[in-house]
């Protein structure tokens, strides 16, 4: 057994493969041998938020991003209400300022991604519009 440690999508794993046979085997590709492959992960496992977070969207879905850091104060939408470009989706307080962030585009929100109260960073989706 070799032992091995890859990294696939930034994700490291360790990877244990076993050799099954020394001769090359006629249903593999390019003379490979077949092997048994076992992973371990070497990162902890991720949050459902984090996942969330790295889901892709869907064909037409528009992400509405926090534009800095802050904390969100009122949010003015729901998921499945129709709004209209410039209609004001949240407030985010940054550096003891409100600011009123509003829709680059109209459209149906599909999700809210966020609480209020909750600290966002700079370009953390706050609501994806369809």
């Amino acid at each position: 057994m070799r032992q091995f440690i890859i990294s696939v999508g930034g994700e490291k794993f360790e990877v244990d493969v076993v050799e099954v046979s020394n001769t090359s085997n006629t249903n593999s590709t390019k003379g490979y041998n077949s092997a048994t492959i076992e992973s371990k992960k070497l990162v902890p496992e991720v949050t459902n938020k984090e996942v969330e977070s790295k889901v892709q969207l869907n064909l037409g879905a528009v992400p509405i991003d926090s534009p800095m850091p802050g904390s969100i104060v009122r949010i003015l939408v729901n998921p499945g209400e129709i709004v209209s470009k410039g209609q004001k989706l949240f407030v985010l307080e940054a550096m003891k300022m409100e600011n009123e962030i509003g829709a680059p585009l109209a459209g149906k929100v599909s999700a809210v991604k966020v609480n209020v109260g909750d600290t966002v960073s700079e370009g953390q989706h706050v609501m994806i519009l369809n």
